[in-house]
C-alpha cells in the first residue's frame, strides 16, 4: 500500500515538472525564459503545426536570445512528425545596442537610452549555451529603420510570405512602426504574431506596440488580426490574415 501511495506522489511531482503536453507526449520547461513566454511559443507552435502553416521564425528585439532559443527547441521537438520544420530558419533582428533616445509617446520610466543592450557576442554565447545550431540562425544587426527598409539586409534575405511565427518584442511605438510595414509582405497567411509588450505603457491604446498596430491597421482594412491569446500580464498574440490573398489552407 505504501508503494502505491509513493508512486502516486511521484507521478504528481512529475506532472509539476512537466511543461507542456503534445498529443500523447510531454515536454519539460526549458527554464531559460518565463513560463508565460514558453506557453505562447508552445501554443503557437501547436496552432501552426495543426494547421500546416510551415514557415520561418523571426524575433524583433531579441536582447540576449533566451526566448529566441526556446522557440527553436520547441519547434525542434516536433520535427520528426513534421519534416518541414527541419527547413526552418530562425531570424534574429535587433540593434544589439539597446534603446535609442526615448522621446514623445515612447517616454517610459522603465526604459532608457542604451537599456537592454546585449551585443551579438552575448547572443551567440547564449545560443551556444542553449545548443542552438548557428547554421539555422541569421542575425540582422542594426536599427530597424535601416535593416528593414526596402533593399535593406532583412528585406533581401527574408523571403516574402515566409514567416509563420513572429515574436514582436520592440517595446516602443517608433520601433514597432518600422517593423509592421515590413511584416505585411513577409508574413504567411495564418501566421502567429506575439506582441511581448502589448500592455506596457499602462495599456494606453495610442502608445507602444498596441498604439502602433492600431495606427497601422487604420490604412489597411484588408489586414485582420484575429485574437489568439494573452500571455503573462504583458503580452498578447494574434493570427494574421491578409484578406486580399485569402487562399484556402492546404
Amino acid at each position: 500500500m505504501f508503494n502505491k501511495f509513493f508512486k502516486k506522489i511521484k507521478k504528481f511531482i512529475g506532472r509539476i515538472k512537466i511543461g507542456y503536453r503534445w498529443r500523447s507526449e510531454v515536454f519539460r520547461s526549458l527554464g531559460f525564459t518565463t513560463l508565460s513566454r514558453e506557453r505562447i511559443l508552445w501554443d503557437g507552435m501547436e496552432f501552426l503545426t495543426y494547421n500546416r502553416v510551415f514557415g520561418d521564425y523571426a524575433e524583433f528585439g531579441v536582447y540576449q536570445g533566451k526566448t529566441f532559443g526556446t522557440a527553436y527547441h520547441f519547434f525542434k521537438q516536433t520535427e520528426d512528425k513534421f519534416p518541414e520544420i527541419k527547413k526552418m530558419t530562425f531570424h534574429a533582428l535587433d540593434s544589439f545596442e539597446g534603446f535609442q533616445e526615448l522621446k514623445g509617446v515612447d517616454d517610459h520610466p522603465m526604459f532608457q537610452k542604451g537599456g537592454r543592450a546585449a551585443g551579438t557576442d552575448v547572443f551567440y554565447e547564449v545560443m551556444k549555451k542553449m545548443k542552438v545550431p548557428t547554421q539555422q540562425v541569421k542575425t540582422y544587426e542594426g536599427w530597424f529603420s535601416e535593416t528593414l527598409r526596402a533593399g535593406g539586409q532583412a528585406d533581401q534575405q527574408i523571403r516574402d510570405a515566409s514567416l509563420s511565427f513572429v515574436y514582436f518584442d520592440c517595446d516602443l511605438y517608433e520601433s514597432a512602426m518600422d517593423v509592421l510595414p515590413f511584416l505585411e509582405k513577409k508574413l504567411m497567411f495564418g501566421a502567429i504574431v506575439a506582441f511581448d509588450n502589448w500592455f506596457c505603457f499602462a495599456a494606453h491604446p495610442e502608445k507602444g506596440e498596441q498604439g502602433a498596430l492600431t495606427e497601422f491597421l487604420k490604412t489597411r482594412p484588408y489586414i485582420k488580426m484575429i485574437p489568439f491569446g494573452r500571455f503573462g500580464w504583458h503580452g498578447f498574440a494574434f493570427v494574421y490574415h491578409k484578406m486580399e490573398n485569402n487562399s484556402s489552407l492546404k
